[in-house]
């Protein structure tokens, strides 16, 4: 064996050293130590590639699955929204009836329900109540126009409608009596002992 027996190719040591140069680059990059270690990697990542896939084709069919749920929500918020509006009338009749026996018989009441292009807990409804103190006065947000009196009777019949809707155990009103006294305390306390028939009512007063 004699080194002029050494076939010498300049252009395969050029490609050998390149990838040794990449070897050691990638042993360096993902802190490996040997061989055997890079291909164990190769073959992790090989495999995180294929559930890589297979969770990008879950991904696509379970939005194809959300989209059509949604589809299915908004039909059903459309049609109970409908039936809201449809509702509102008789409430409000109802609401007023209440409203006169505590002596706000020219007070105005009214249900703004509005329609949304996102769903909310609601379905696609937005309520608003507003509230006029006076028949001819335009209502305004309850918030903006009702005195302290006025919003313990108003949120007492409010209560009271909703209570013989929903299958409540117990009732709470805090303080539901302030800004009032005299014929129209009696008269709230009369509506709330009608509610005590049905459901535990409990209110604090002073």
């Amino acid at each position: 064996f004699t080194l002029n027996k050494i076939e010498s190719n300049p252009n395969r040591i050029d490609v050998l050293i390149n990838l040794l140069d990449r070897y050691n680059r990638i042993l360096k990059k993902h802190n490996k130590t040997s061989q055997s270690e890079l291909i164990k990697l190769h073959n992790q990542l090989s495999g995180f590639s294929f559930h890589k896939e297979e969770l990008e084709k879950n991904i696509q069919e379970l939005s194809k699955e959300i989209l059509k749920e949604e589809s299915t929500l908004f039909n059903l918020a459309e049609n109970l929204h409908t039936k809201r509006l449809e509702s509102i009338p008789t409430i409000e009749k109802k609401v007023l009836q209440k409203l006169t026996d505590l002596k706000l018989g020219n007070t105005v009441l009214k249900f703004n329900l509005s329609n949304t292009k996102e769903l909310n807990e609601y379905g696609n409804s937005i309520l608003e109540l507003l509230f006029s103190p006076n028949i001819g006065v335009k209502p305004v947000a309850i918030d903006n126009a009702v005195s302290g009196g006025e919003l313990s009777r108003v949120m007492l019949v409010l209560k009271s409608l909703m209570s013989s809707k929903v299958n409540l155990k117990s009732i709470f009103f805090d303080e539901i009596d302030t800004g009032v006294s005299g014929d129209v305390a009696q008269k709230m306390g009369i509506m709330m002992k009608e509610m005590g028939k049905d459901i535990q009512v409990i209110a604090i007063t002073h």
